[in-house]
């Protein structure tokens, strides 16, 4: 017997560094699996500011909290509202690792 297929939300662990964050699937034509940490839903994270908090090759994640409704990531593009009143996320990247001694 198979099981039902997910809509692609992962609310979980990094296998890597163990934090909590979310995965899922973003786009319909050429999906890309996405990895964001998640914030309490209370915590205000303006789209200005993740902006520009972004490095190079990191992408900014649109996370609508909407009631009775499962976490779905949007797309930020060069259209998005700077005053979009969402949280807005950082993909995930883990912290750099502690050096282990060979010897």
């Amino acid at each position: 017997m198979s099981r039902a297929r997910g809509r692609g939300n992962d609310d979980s662990r990094c296998p890597a560094c163990g934090a909590h964050t979310l995965a899922q699937w973003v786009g319909h034509t050429a999906a890309l699996r996405a990895r964001v940490d998640l914030p309490p839903p209370g915590e205000t994270r303006p789209y200005d500011t993740t902006a520009a908090d972004a490095e190079p090759n990191r992408l900014v994640w649109c996370l609508p909290r909407q009631s009775y409704r499962p976490l779905r990531l949007r797309w930020t593009a060069r259209g998005h509202p700077p005053d979009c009143p969402h949280q807005h996320l950082l993909d995930h990247q883990c912290p750099p690792a502690e050096p282990a001694t060979i010897f």
